[in-house]
C-alpha cells in the first residue's frame, strides 16, 4: 500500500455510537471511546476485525482483551503512556506498532483505535500512521481532523511534528 485513498466520510450509526472511518486502499481505521459490551456488539456488527488499545496495564487495558475474546475480535495492545517523551527503546516499539497497524490495514483489516477520553494518544498514533503510509501533513491533518475537529485542534504542534517524524521513520517490511 503506497498511500491511503482520500478520506471518505463513512459513518456507521449503531445506537448512540456514530463512528467515522478513514479508508485505506483495502482497510479502514476509526477511533473512539473505550469500548464496552454495547459498543463491542456494534463494532462487531459493523465488521471491525481489530481493537487497538492505546493504554497501559495501569489503565486496565487487559480488560479490553477479555472483551475482544468474548466478541471474537482480534486485540492489538499498544501500551503507550508517554508519546513525545519516549526513550529510544520506546520509539522502536512505537515504530513496530505502526508497522503492525499498517500490516493489518494492508490485509483489509478494520481497526478501531481507542485510548482515554481525550483520545490524544490515538490521534497522534493515527497521525504517525498516516505519515508511515506516505501521506503528507497537508493530507494527514485533515484526515485526523475529520474524526473530531475539537480534539485535533488541541494537539500541540510539537506533538504533530514528533508524530510525523515517528511515522516517517518506520521502515517498511517486505
Amino acid at each position: 500500500m503506497e498511500q491511503p485513498e482520500t478520506y471518505q466520510d463513512t459513518r456507521s450509526t449503531n445506537g448512540a455510537n456514530e463512528l467515522r472511518w478513514f479508508r485505506t486502499s483495502v482497510g479502514r481505521i476509526g477511533l473512539g471511546p473505550r469500548p464496552d459490551d454495547a459498543l463491542m456488539q456494534a463494532l462487531k456488527t459493523d465488521g471491525v476485525s481489530h481493537i487497538a488499545t492505546v493504554q497501559t496495564s495501569d489503565e486496565q487495558a487487559h480488560a479490553i482483551k477479555g472483551l475482544c475474546e468474548t466478541f471474537d475480535t482480534q486485540w492489538v495492545w499498544l501500551p503507550i503512556e508517554n508519546i513525545r517523551d519516549s526513550s529510544k527503546a520506546e520509539v522502536a516499539m512505537l515504530q513496530k506498532y505502526l508497522a503492525e497497524l499498517r500490516q493489518i490495514l494492508t490485509q483489509g483489516g478494520s481497526v478501531y483505535l481507542h485510548c482515554d477520553k481525550s483520545r490524544y494518544r490515538c490521534r497522534l498514533m493515527f497521525y504517525a500512521l498516516c505519515h508511515h503510509l506516505k501521506m503528507p501533513s497537508s493530507s494527514a491533518y485533515p484526515a485526523m481532523h475529520s474524526f473530531s475537529a475539537d480534539g485535533a485542534n488541541r494537539i500541540a504542534r510539537e506533538d504533530l511534528y514528533w508524530a510525523a517524524d515517528l511515522g516517517a521513520s518506520v521502515k517498511y517490511q517486505a
